[in-house]
């Protein structure tokens, strides 16, 4: 069965918008379902809602570039390194991504902004930096090269036996009368469309997440619903019936 693998994807934010994206279209390409920071509002609840959102997640991906990051203020760490040292206390397959010296100056130079090199907290960024270079790590000279990593590193991953990876399931790849179907199967797949029976919330077809969290606007009020994800926009009725795990008790 072919199975679609939750990635979260971890970086600076302003910084890193061409590169993120990037990884979220070279994950889409994979046929995998990426999610990020996008999707969490900022807050005192923020770091809780991340660490729910990984414990969701299949695999948990770093794309490290020049910054350290926003400081979480118990800690004393970026929100970035916490993410990342969470991951890795998970047993839950962690790469990072991280970008050459040549990359960033490129970048530099292109943008006319200082927001590319950490200069506040250079200590702190070099220490993490060679923290993540022990682990699994891939290096990437330019934007290319981050969507070739990705799709060489989840292969590696998908291949790698000692990983129980959950993932999705698509319900035609399985025989639906089953008792043994779980809860992370999407058991209709005869229309465009799909709600979630938990929250009567519309799943995104293309990418299958839940546009609850995408979106403020309920589908009673509009009907129609757009992924940020992956752009797929359309109307959504009531009578279509998926199953979504991540808002399950």
């Amino acid at each position: 069965m072919n199975k679609k693998l939750q990635i979260f994807i971890s970086s600076t934010f302003t910084d890193l918008k061409e590169e993120r994206q990037t990884a979220v279209e070279a994950i889409l390409d994979a046929g995998h379902i990426p999610a990020g920071m996008e999707l969490f509002k900022a807050g005192k609840s923020q770091m809780k809602t991340i660490r729910k959102w990984i414990d969701d997640s299949d695999v948990y991906m770093l794309i490290l570039g020049g910054r350290y990051g926003s400081i979480e203020k118990e800690s004393g760490l970026s929100y970035t390194e916490l993410e990342y040292r969470y991951a890795l206390s998970k047993d839950m397959p962690v790469f990072a991504i991280v970008l050459n010296d040549c990359f960033l100056h490129i970048k530099a130079s292109s943008y006319s902004t200082d927001n590319i090199f950490e200069t506040k907290n250079k200590l702190k960024y070099n220490s993490f930096k060679k923290f993540v270079k022990t682990n699994v790590v891939r290096f990437a000279s330019n934007i290319d090269q981050i969507s070739s990593n990705i799709h060489l590193q989840l292969n590696d991953i998908m291949n790698d036996k000692n990983y129980n990876l959950i993932g999705w399931i698509k319900g035609n790849s399985i025989d639906s009368s089953s008792s043994l179907l779980p809860p992370n199967i999407i058991t209709s797949l005869d229309s465009t469309h799909f709600i979630c029976t938990d929250i009567n919330m519309p799943i995104c077809p293309q990418c299958f997440l839940s546009i609850k969290k995408l979106t403020p606007v309920p589908i009673e009020k509009s009907g129609y619903f757009s992924c940020r994800v992956c752009g797929y926009t359309s109307h959504a009725t009531k009578r279509e019936v998926a199953s979504y795990p991540y808002d399950n008790p």
